[in-house]
């Protein structure tokens, strides 16, 4: 006890704050202080060793270019980039993909729409320790907004997200599929869809091995600004043979994730 934990937090495009929280033991409450803000509006992963890693269109094409971001230094510096992430994006454009450490020390990246809102099944893998990109089998379900997770066995959960509507969003429909990506096979399988269709949620995974998923926004009828935020949570034991999702009591508070240009 008496150990401070630090917390960083990607507030909006202008701003990154880096929290400490204190124990009970200790006086000072949460101290917030502003760091150099990312450097695109992509998914944060940590590398498990005090660094960040974002991912976020190349304006020159389709491509997706990896940041790294250093607490010492309190600077992003840029790495590799995949060359052919998105290639139905036209100058780049592209978003909200989803990425997730892997146990075996890479960021896997999957998913995002363009600026016609093509949904992408696009799937990739960065290698820190090479600071490569390669190329994996695509989704089976385009979509973007998903919330990703690596489960106790080392496969990559894409959970829930939004698929499909025109270029101004009408007629989109947000998921329940879920799918699971083996890393020893580069496959995709199938799993039991959530009980309530969800994107822009976050997951992770407990002490205990369990998959949980939490809130989101659920895409109304009309567009894509039509959107609630919901208040369910669910639970998925990748190990039972059953391959269902349980519902957790409802949470006391609405929350969906949004991008760090604040869209969402």
């Amino acid at each position: 006890m008496g150990r401070a934990l630090r917390v960083l937090v990607a507030l909006s495009a202008s701003c990154l704050v880096l929290g400490q929280v204190m124990t009970a033991e200790a006086a000072t409450p949460l101290n917030w202080v502003n760091k150099t803000a990312p450097p695109v509006a992509g998914p944060l992963v940590g590398d498990g060793h005090g660094n960040l890693f974002t991912f976020g269109e190349d304006a020159s094409g389709p491509d997706l270019t990896t940041y790294e971001y250093s607490p010492k230094t309190n600077k992003w510096t840029q790495r590799a980039t995949d060359l052919d992430y998105a290639p139905s994006a036209v100058w780049g454009v592209f978003s909200w993909e989803s990425a997730t450490l892997t146990h075996d020390g890479r960021i896997i990246v999957f998913g995002g729409v363009d600026q016609n809102n093509v949904d992408l099944t696009s799937v990739a893998a960065y290698n820190l320790a090479h600071n490569t990109w390669r190329a994996l089998a695509p989704l089976p379900q385009a979509r973007y907004g998903a919330a990703a997770v690596t489960g106790p066995q080392g496969k990559i959960y894409a959970i829930g997200g939004d698929f499909g509507g025109d270029s101004g969003g009408n007629g989109e429909v947000t998921l329940r599929s879920v799918e699971a990506y083996s890393p020893t096979k580069n496959s995709w399988q199938e799993l039991a869809p959530l009980n309530d269709p969800r994107y822009f949620a976050a997951a992770a995974v407990g002490s205990n091995g369990l998959i949980y998923v939490f809130g989101g926004c659920q895409q109304g009828p009309y567009n894509a600004g039509d959107c609630s935020d919901a208040d369910t949570a669910e639970v998925l034991n990748p190990s039972s043979a059953q391959n269902t999702w349980q519902l957790l009591p409802v949470m006391p508070t609405y929350y969906a994730t949004c991008a760090l240009d604040g869209t969402c």
